[in-house]
Parts: C-alpha cells; sequence; structure tokens
C-alpha cells in the first residue's frame, strides 16, 4: 500500500502504511528503505541521508546487496541534490559495480544510468550525460519488456488454473 500512495504522491499515507509494517518488524530494511525514499520526495534530505547511510552500512556487512544498491542510489541523489559531484559519481558508479558484481536488476542498472546521467548534465559534460542517457533508455525499454512478460505470464497461468 505504501508504494501505492508513494507513487500518487501521498506521502504522509504511505509513511503510515510503512510505519505500520515497521511496526512488526522493525529492522526490516526494505521498510526502512521505502521510507527513505518518502523522505527523498519531501526533498528532506537530512533526514534521507540518516536512513540510506544507516542501510548502507548495515547492508556492507552481510551483504545484502539490493539494500547496498538501493541505499547508493539513494545517497547519490542525495549528494547530487546538494551539488557534491563527487561523492555522487562515486555512488552512482559503486551501484553500477554492485549491479554487475552480483547480477542485480535492470532495474537497479537503469536507475544507476539515470543517475549518471544527471550527474553528468549538472557538470556540464553533454558528452558522457548522453552517452548515459541512452544506455538509461534502452534499459528502461527491458525493464518495461520484463514487467510485460511477467504480466503475460501471470494471466496465463490464472488461465491455464
Amino acid at each position: 500500500m505504501g508504494e501505492l500512495y508513494a507513487a500518487m504522491g501521498s506521502i504522509e499515507q504511505a509513511r503510515h502504511c510503512y510505519r505500520l509494517a515497521l511496526a512488526g518488524t522493525w529492522k526490516s530494511k526494505i521498510v526502512r528503505l521505502k521510507v527513505a525514499h518518502t523522505y527523498m520526495q519531501e526533498k528532506d534530505y537530512d533526514v534521507a541521508f540518516k536512513y540510506y547511510n544507516d542501510l548502507y552500512n548495515e547492508s556492507s556487512r552481510v551483504t545484502d546487496v539490493n539494500i547496498i544498491i538501493g541505499s547508493m542510489l539513494g545517497l547519490g541523489r542525495i549528494y547530487l541534490a546538494r551539488n557534491d559531484l563527487k561523492n555522487a559519481l562515486a555512488m552512482a558508479e559503486g551501484s553500477l559495480v554492485h549491479s554487475a558484481r552480483w547480477g542485480n536488476t535492470r532495474q537497479n542498472k537503469r536507475d544507476g544510468y539515470g543517475l549518471l546521467t544527471a550527474i553528468y548534465e549538472a557538470a556540464g559534460n553533454d558528452r558522457k550525460a548522453l552517452e548515459y542517457h541512452k544506455l538509461y533508455e534502452a534499459m528502461k525499454d527491458s525493464v518495461v519488456s520484463d514487467n510485460f512478460k511477467r504480466t503475460l505470464f501471470g494471466f496465463q497461468q490464472e488461465a491455464a488454473a
């Protein structure tokens, strides 16, 4: 439910759903990552930074790759918003290294390429920004195709049952 509210821009309702989820599983990294995303949407970078940074440090110790990558992308976006391009670039590139090393999802790669596009645009490097934008678009199309295939497979499974 929280994701739905967040997508509709109802941040407080999204956060309420996440708080309810945390009540039973207060250590849940995925829920805390989603809470961090809501603070990012509100541009409350200080609170979002605390969530992302804590998650990054916790997850690095146990190699929780999806949380590491999500945290790195979040931290990269905060650094970009603060015009700290050096750290933003380190986080974006690091997220792609983890994605490649662990065979992670196309969605994470897409988000990494999107962040690199924004970083290079902010740095005034149009050539690199275009290079990463092309990779972002190609990966975006793959993600849409994967989602469509999953949905189609689900319909086929229901029809067969």
